[in-house]
């Protein structure tokens, strides 16, 4: 009993180390955000090379599910509890609120492998490994709202530390396992196993720390408060998911699982680009809150000019550089000839620029309090994937329902900018209009 209490202080002085905080939380949080980026590019690698494109096919199709359940699961609420920098809620009403949307998150993917088994006929193994990501998505929802309240107190640093150890440990450990198993549902549950003891060790060794806020007086059920204030965000975040993806879900019964194992590779481009991104918005959150909550609005408006000038100047790099040897290096680590696909590459960089501005404006729309207003747009944008997709995709081709993607993409980048600086625009006048009548 000692010896494990002398190896939970040793990891808790590592995690909690206080040098340098700000220094620190850039970079743990760029490890987690590359670690968590390239996940799914890094075991498809594995798999593709050392498997099969069957399982290939299947695991990303289950990623896939899983990173939309796991939105139901966080229901955007991260941002949301970063900037509540009065406390208007307390950590208990936060995890409250959390359990809460868990279960609809374990009800969404009962419904949707449901689906899956009565129109897309998964098989027993493709159900498994369905349910075995969901659960490791289960666990990442529930680590967020831990990891909200370190942010939340100025301590980015360990939650970064947190998940970009728990992260690299997972993709090391499920490629040792399936390189020597060749098994990919005994691979995921291996995975959940050594995720939930991570997850335990790691997380509670310094929550104490934190000393979650206690509020006297509040009512027992304060807590649904957040589920209806943050049901726009979770709206947003989840339709977002399915709009990042939608093409996946769209091939997925109509194309061969060879044929969609050669799209993901080049489609992963959209996934990375836009995990990387609202990782790299992440450490902003708190300050952005501050500014806003002390009304410089327009120190806050040119922060987000300034953001969306350097995710441009990203994403113009980027493609070029995946136009001149995307297809080649990514032919190269997976062992497959892709140089028919460099036209769809393209696209797709170009799609995954759309979704990282998509997130620094659902980043600032959460922190101006505006973000009932977001939920049109992903509806629409939603829907129209959606009803069209398949058509397109059966009148004009795989190249065609990227151009597609990219079209809906776009129109919803432009209204979330318009949403953003509307609601900066208003704000400012409303602030205008007090102190003219205080004056």
């Amino acid at each position: 009993m000692r010896k494990h209490h002398v190896a939970l202080n040793i990891i808790k002085n590592f995690l909690m180390r206080d040098d340098h905080i700000e220094r620190a939380a850039f970079f743990w949080n760029a490890f987690a955000a590359v670690t968590n980026a390239f996940q799914t590019m890094v075991l498809l690698l594995i798999i593709t090379r050392l498997g099969n494109m069957n399982d290939a096919s299947i695991f990303v199709m289950a990623y896939a599910i899983g990173n939309l359940m796991l939105n139901i699961g966080k229901y955007g609420v991260r941002q949301f509890q970063v900037t509540d920098a009065a406390e208007k809620y307390s950590f208990e009403e936060y995890a409250r609120s959390r359990y809460a949307t868990m279960l609809l998150m374990l009800l969404g993917s009962a419904a949707y492998l449901g689906y899956g088994i009565v129109v897309n006929h998964y098989s027993a193994e493709k159900i498994g490994i369905v349910v075995l990501i969901c659960l490791l998505k289960g666990l990442e929802a529930l680590e967020d709202v831990y990891h909200g309240r370190m942010q939340q107190m100025g301590r980015l640093d360990v939650s970064g530390r947190i998940f970009g150890i728990r992260m690299a440990v997972f993709i090391a450990q499920f490629g040792i396992f399936y390189i020597a198993t060749q098994h990919l549902l005994f691979s995921c549950a291996a995975s959940v196993l050594v995720t939930f003891v991570l997850f335990l060790v790691l997380n509670f060794s310094v929550f104490d720390v934190f000393q979650p806020s206690q509020k006297q007086g509040v009512p027992k059920n304060h807590w649904r408060g957040i589920l209806v204030e943050c049901f726009p965000l979770c709206l947003c975040v989840s339709l977002n998911m399915y709009i990042t993806n939608a093409p996946k879900y769209t091939i997925d019964a109509v194309v061969s699982d060879e044929e969609q194992a050669f799209f993901n590779i080049i489609f992963m481009a959209v996934f990375v680009i836009g995990m990387v991104s609202s990782f790299i918005f992440q450490p902003l959150l708190k300050w952005m809150g501050e500014i806003w909550e002390k009304r410089e609005h327009n120190k806050f408006f040119v922060l987000v000019m300034k953001l969306i000038a350097v995710t441009a100047a990203g994403d113009i790099v980027i493609l070029a550089a995946g136009c001149l040897i995307g297809c080649e290096v990514l032919g190269w680590m997976y062992g497959i000839d892709l140089s028919s696909y460099k036209g769809q590459l393209a696209v797709f960089l170009l799609s995954g620029g759309m979704i990282a501005l998509q997130n620094l404006f659902l980043m600032a729309i959460t922190v101006i309090r505006c973000q009932k207003y977001m939920v049109y747009g992903y509806i629409v944008t939603a829907a129209g994937m959606l009803l069209m997709g398949k058509h397109i995709l059966m009148q004009h081709g795989l190249i065609g329902l990227d151009w597609f993607y990219f079209f809906m993409l776009a129109v919803l980048t432009i209204y979330c900018a318009v949403i953003t600086f509307a609601g900066i625009k208003r704000q400012s006048r409303r602030q205008g209009d007090t102190e003219g009548q205080i004056n």
